[in-house]
């Protein structure tokens, strides 16, 4: 009579108990070869499966089977196959002989499966969690299955349900770290359904929008569209969604319970099912309300000083080069209004440099390329830094094309005049205040597949800071320091098409250089 339990994990046991040893495997509806069944000759005289020949019958069966005897009112344990001593290790010879109770002792209702199915000529399992004797110990989950094989065996197949089980707890302690970061989560999540409307919202959502709980907000809002406060900005984020099936960091006006209005940011995605329609949507809110107000008050400090500020500075700069024509001044009234008309320009300059490094940080900075010639510029900076050379005792050489640096000379890209100063500004000055008393300070311009200008000194830029140099408000040295010069340079150089790069050692000292198009590329 042939039986075959169904294991888990699709795994099907066939025995034949007549022959007593054939076994066929299954998986997944899929037959898989077992061994076959024993030939007249497996058998002796009085029909006993020789246990050679048995042996190799069950080795190839892919479960753990132990083999064990009937000896007077009890079972020994008489063999097991390679996979039992794969899945219990080499230890497990050492348990031959031993009883079922002694092996089992914690395990009497074991010993009671083996007495069933001898008895009853049949098959007898169940599931159970069981330490091995064997070492290692391990805690597993097992099915045992003991089958009769007359006239005097019994097998025990064994099937490892542990994995199952860890998958089963591991996906319940993931459900509840999932259900543990939605609920604490410091930003609003929800999910909808089919209809549009919340299934799902956690606490941070439902406070943002003023209700007192999550299953209020649910309950309450019928349709999630009512609670946009622009209706333009809603038809935007659904046309996106109908197009792609997600948003990312969708800004917009959204109403509040008590009817006022704040500002979020969205990310959405929709889950469709297999004729495109949407069944389901994952959300993410961040409320962005303060950021807007700061945003709003850097526009009106942007005006302000675009125009209120601008304004009169023009004024003084015109009626200081105006009141030179004068004829009844002085030479030393006209050096004097120069000097106001000098400082006027450069605070202009410092305005309009602050609202460009402003707009390139947000990304809306429009260069409109012009020639500028480098070594003009860079002898402005010069003129600039005159005072602080002085007073460092620092000297600056500048090479154009290896040959010193002489009027007339000119080295042109193409960029902006402003920009162009203020990055070799910031560069020079940089190298200026890291470089000891008696330095030298080279600049060096050349051409070469591009335009090139490096500024080196023979100070050394500390280790600790070297990777985050370029990055904004990083400084070393003098406490004075903002750590906006390199972060400005690079900013500015990346707005011209190029990029910086730093090279800094006790052997060679530091060096910046500066990486520009092709004039015309």
């Amino acid at each position: 009579m042939s039986r075959t339990p169904k294991m888990e994990q699709g795994v099907l046991i066939a025995l034949e108990a007549r022959t007593g040893a054939e076994i066929a495997v299954e998986r997944n509806g899929e037959h898989l070869p077992g061994p076959p069944a024993p030939p007249a000759d497996v058998r002796n005289s009085n029909g006993t499966v020789l246990a050679e020949q048995y042996a190799k019958l069950l080795n190839g069966c892919p479960l753990p089977v132990v083999t064990w005897r009937r000896e007077g009112d009890g079972f020994v344990l008489v063999d097991f196959n390679s996979a039992a001593m794969e899945f219990f290790g080499n230890g497990l010879g050492e348990f031959i002989g031993m009883t079922c109770h002694e092996l089992y002792p914690d395990h009497s209702d074991l010993c009671d499966d083996l007495e069933r199915a001898f008895a009853e000529n049949g098959r007898i399992s169940r599931e159970m969690l069981y330490t091995t004797r064997t070492q290692p110990a391990r805690r597993l989950h097992l099915r045992i299955t003991c089958a009769s094989c007359p006239p005097d065996l019994v097998h025990m197949f064994g099937e490892d349900l542990t994995q199952g089980i860890t998958d089963w707890e591991d996906r319940k302690k993931a459900e509840h770290r999932f259900r543990t970061l939605f609920e604490v989560a410091p930003v609003g999540i929800y999910q909808t359904g089919p209809g549009g409307r919340f299934e799902h919202v956690n606490m941070r959502l439902a406070a943002m929008y003023g209700f007192a709980s999550p299953d209020d907000m649910e309950l309450e809002v019928k349709d999630p569209r009512e609670l946009f406060a622009d209706h333009a900005q809603r038809d935007r984020l659904h046309r996106e969604l109908a197009e792609r099936g997600f948003v990312d960091n969708f800004e917009c006006l959204v109403r509040h319970k008590d009817g006022t209005t704040f500002w979020v940011s969205k990310s959405i995605k929709q889950v469709r099912d297999v004729k495109g329609r949407v069944v389901s949507s994952m959300g993410f809110e961040l409320d962005i309300t303060e950021r807007k107000m700061a945003e709003a008050l850097r526009e009106e400090v942007e005006r302000i000083t675009r125009h209120d500020l601008k304004s009169p500075l023009n004024i003084i700069v015109g009626m200081s080069d105006f009141m030179k024509d004068d004829g009844n001044l002085t030479q030393e009234q006209r050096d004097n209004l120069s000097m106001i008309e000098h400082s006027g320009n450069t605070m202009l300059n410092m305005i309009n440099l602050s609202l460009a490094v402003y707009r390139m940080e947000r990304g809306t900075y429009e260069l409109a390329p012009a020639p500028v010639d480098l070594a003009v510029s860079m002898r402005q900076v010069l003129r600039e830094l005159g005072p602080q050379l002085d007073a460092l005792n620092v000297r600056v050489r500048v090479r154009i094309r290896g040959e010193q640096d002489a009027p007339g000379v000119a080295f042109m890209v193409m960029g902006d005049a402003l920009l162009c100063w203020a990055m070799l500004y910031h560069l020079v000055q940089n190298a200026v205040d890291a470089s000891p008393s008696g330095g030298v300070v080279t600049v060096d311009m050349d051409e070469n597949g591009g335009s090139t200008v490096s500024v080196h000194n023979h100070g050394v830029v500390p280790p600790e800071v070297r990777e985050n140099l370029f990055e904004k408000f990083v400084t070393f040295g003098k406490k004075e320091n903002t750590g906006l010069g390199a972060y400005s340079a690079r900013l500015i150089a990346r707005t011209l098409g190029g990029d910086i790069s730093l090279i800094s050692s006790e052997s060679v000292g530091t060096r910046m250089t500066v990486r520009l198009p092709r004039r015309g590329a």
